[in-house]
């Protein structure tokens, strides 16, 4: 408009609103998260030790301070799995850490007793399967994964075959689950948009939002660290973690058993484009 160009003005505005709308369609919908009821809860917290605080006390009073109740950790080093069993095994007891020398360490931290507890292989990179019960309620299944990073054609390809991995444990799967981890996608592109379509899982994360918390500003930055879910909860609460010099910790997420009749009336929602669920409607 300035330079009097008006068909370059009118196709700029045309593309950011196909860009707004791609981005409308495949990130989580929901602005508002539900209202919190009596019913039973669980609070999960994931984070990288690579983007923590150089003081590892600091890290461990801001995951102290959240009080989730799974705390997961990945690329745990040997110094990192060293300092939680001195730290952390007092506020959670129950633990399945498998450190490494490299980047492909994780481990899960839990206030409760696992009702079982596994690993499974994609490569290299380890994953953590295991079930737990909360506050009295149902058992759920969690899957803590990390992939390699998808800097090339060749490491995509690996993480294509990991979430593939992945998909065989939760379609093999009939109970509420709870998925985090590192995944080296956005939320947006295709791979976890099929993950998440074929394993009917929902996004922690509300609507567009990128890596870094409030405060913060960096958007060429974008989320590929999840935390996913089931139709059996409805997501209460999420929000990234920052702390002194490091913008982005990791994330927590909030989630509340749903009763028969919330699964009965959202199930036909949860996965579903506006359009798609206009015609379903119609």
């Amino acid at each position: 408009m300035v330079f009097n160009k008006p068909k370059l003005t009118f196709t700029s505005f045309a593309s950011c609103a196909v860009l707004c709308l791609f981005l409308k369609e495949n990130s989580h919908d929901q602005l508002k998260y539900p209202i919190e009821t009596k019913q039973p809860k669980v609070k999960i917290a994931h984070f990288n030790t690579i983007n923590t605080e150089p003081d590892y006390e600091k890290t461990l009073q801001t995951f102290q301070a959240i009080d989730a109740d799974i705390v997961s950790v990945q690329n745990l080093s040997y110094d990192w799995y060293i300092f939680l069993e001195d730290n952390m095994t007092e506020m959670y007891p129950f633990h399945m850490a498998i450190p490494s020398l490299g980047n492909d360490g994780i481990g899960v931290y839990s206030k409760y007793p696992f009702s079982s507890i596994d690993t499974f292989q994609c490569g290299k990179m380890p994953n953590i399967v295991g079930s737990v019960t909360v506050n009295g309620a149902e058992d759920f299944y969690f899957i803590s994964s990390l992939t390699s990073p998808s800097n090339t054609s060749a490491q995509a390809k690996q993480v294509e075959e990991h979430l593939k991995v992945i998909r065989q444990e939760c379609l093999a799967m009939n109970s509420p689950l709870i998925m985090f981890g590192e995944y080296h996608l956005a939320p947006w592109s295709d791979g976890i948009q099929e993950f998440r379509e074929t394993c009917k899982l929902q996004d922690a994360r509300a609507g567009f939002s990128t890596t870094y918390p409030h405060g913060y500003l960096d958007l060429f930055e974008v989320p590929t660290d999840h935390i996913f879910f089931s139709e059996d909860f409805k997501c209460i609460g999420f929000h990234t973690i920052s702390g002194e010099t490091s913008k982005h910790i990791g994330i927590v997420g909030s989630f509340q058993y749903m009763t028969a009749d919330e699964r009965a009336n959202d199930v036909g929602y949860l996965y579903f484009s506006d359009a798609e669920r206009k015609a379903t409607e119609f």
